[in-house]
């Protein structure tokens, strides 16, 4: 046997010992990814509840705001999804995962401006009209989606390298299980979380989701 295959089996054999979550770099990517889909789901149906209950309130054109969302969230998976996979494949993952998650934290930061939380000097009394606020949050739902269109195969890759093969089948079981019962939680707190902290914390606390998902990629060692 060639000394690569035993390091292979060696490899293989320390990762069963430890188990998946004893894995410290997989466990951190976990951790991260967790945290930061929860947040995903809760910001991603509260501004839909942000047009449908503030914005677009008692307006006729309520259903036609509330779709304007939908499809500047839709149209990177379908224009940029199909080719962010050629360049994710050329570039390091994790760094590629740090920079998305930086920029999708910076853009809910600036979306958290529109809210009323600092006046702004750009407008009367501070506050931004209401369309106005319609347009950044298409805005950051169009930019956010393409940052995921890079960070979704980024994040496949960076799998890839903290977890041997034999443990891959575990880990898609895994994530979702874990995805699945997100999607359920997430709209469940979003309108609570609206209606009694208001649109403020619904966004300050994404920007905390993709913090925590940086910090945790910054963490991992690799080789």
């Amino acid at each position: 046997m060639s000394s690569t295959s035993k390091e292979a089996v060696m490899n293989a054999e320390e990762d069963r010992k430890v188990g998946l979550l004893g894995n410290r770099n997989y466990r951190l990517l976990f951790i991260g990814q967790t945290i930061s889909q929860l947040g995903d789901q809760v910001s991603r149906y509260t501004l839909v509840l942000w047009i449908v209950a503030i914005i677009a309130v008692g307006q006729s054109w309520s259903p036609l705001a509330v779709t304007g969302e939908i499809v500047a969230g839709m149209v990177p998976v379908l224009l940029v999804g199909p080719l962010a996979g050629v360049f994710v494949d050329r570039w390091q993952h994790r760094l590629t995962m740090l920079r998305m998650d930086c920029i999708r934290a910076l853009l809910y930061l600036f979306l958290l401006a529109f809210t009323g939380i600092v006046p702004l000097p750009f407008f009367p009394d501070g506050r931004p009209p209401l369309l106005v606020q319609l347009g950044a949050i298409y805005c950051v739902a169009f930019l956010s989606s393409t940052c995921s269109q890079f960070f979704n195969p980024s994040d496949i890759g960076l799998i890839r390298q903290t977890v041997s093969k034999e443990q891959r089948t575990q880990v898609s079981g895994l994530s979702q299980s874990v995805g699945a019962l997100l999607s359920i939680i997430g709209p469940a707190l979003a309108a609570p979380l609206l209606f009694s902290a208001g649109i403020k914390w619904a966004l300050i606390i994404n920007v905390f989701s993709f913090t925590a998902s940086l910090v945790t990629l910054w963490m991992m060692k690799l080789t």
